[in-house]
């Protein structure tokens, strides 16, 4: 729990760096988040939830240091192999070093990956993403298959956008199924063919 608290309270340090217009305090202290995590033994799942090097990734990328960037998400793609995040976050750090046809592959993989996501991704951060329906197009302009369930969304009163997806009698038992917090409805999609 300690572990998770140092990371968290650095994440949320460079955060605020960032948005006082302190780039450079930001990259280092989630560089210690980075560091920290790289000590956790490895377990499954992660006890970290988010990686922390996707948003030392994007905050590079927005301080204007891409090649800086594109090292940090090739580090995170060996620890999380074909991770969505961090490769939509490599093809924006090469398209920002004009390395286009190495950009478009590492396009491919993230279209790949990303294939079954209900989200739309504007940054690598989770606090940057953006929600929208299933139909949404993806990151990179392509369109998605629309899927057996369009996600449905509800503004909560603290501003958040949430999204969720309803299946059978509205009038039977209702039964909650809540994803973690990095995950989507999709977690389910096997098993809501399944309920009544």
């Amino acid at each position: 729990m300690l572990t998770n608290l140092q990371i968290a309270s650095r994440i949320l340090d460079g955060e605020l760096s960032l948005r006082r217009g302190n780039p450079d305090a930001a990259i280092a202290v989630l560089g210690e988040a980075v560091t920290i995590e790289d000590g956790i033994p490895y377990n499954e799942p992660p006890v970290w939830h988010h990686p922390p090097r996707q948003i030392l990734g994007a905050v590079l990328l927005e301080a204007g240091r891409p090649a800086e960037a594109e090292a940090v998400y090739r580090e995170d793609l060996k620890r999380f192999r074909e991770n969505g995040w961090s490769l939509f976050g490599l093809a924006k750090s090469m398209e920002a070093q004009q390395k286009s046809s190495e950009a478009l592959e590492v396009k491919r993989r993230f279209e790949t990956a990303w294939k079954r996501a209900d989200i739309r991704l504007t940054s690598s951060r989770v606090m940057e993403a953006g929600t929208g329906p299933a139909e949404q197009p993806s990151a990179f302009g392509a369109s998605r298959d629309s899927t057996l369930h369009a996600a449905k969304h509800v503004n909560l009163a603290n501003g958040t956008r949430l999204a969720y997806v309803e299946q059978g009698d509205p009038n039977g038992v209702p039964v909650i199924l809540l994803h973690g917090y990095t995950d989507s409805w999709r977690s389910y999609e096997r098993v809501l063919p399944h309920l009544p």
